[in-house]
């Protein structure tokens, strides 16, 4: 078991002695603060592949036979 599993599963006891803010960081259940800057963190390398599709351009105005029809089909 590592540190941070351990910090983790502590319960910290609110007492009438704590001010205001350690007794709501008791009752939330947050021990401390820490920054992630430059640590591994689970969950965080799931990512999913983004494919851009090459757009397909057709003429709309200027075309034989006027521009007020249906579009051609694309290829």
């Amino acid at each position: 078991m590592n540190s941070t599993s351990s910090k983790r599963d502590e319960t910290p006891q609110v007492t009438d002695d704590m001010d205001e803010e350690a007794k709501m960081m008791a009752l939330m259940g947050i021990t401390g603060f820490d920054s992630t800057h430059g640590k591994k963190v689970s969950g965080t390398d799931m990512s999913a592949v983004s494919i851009n599709k090459q757009r397909t351009y057709r003429q709309y105005m200027n075309r034989r036979r006027g521009f007020n029809r249906n579009l051609s089909p694309t290829r």
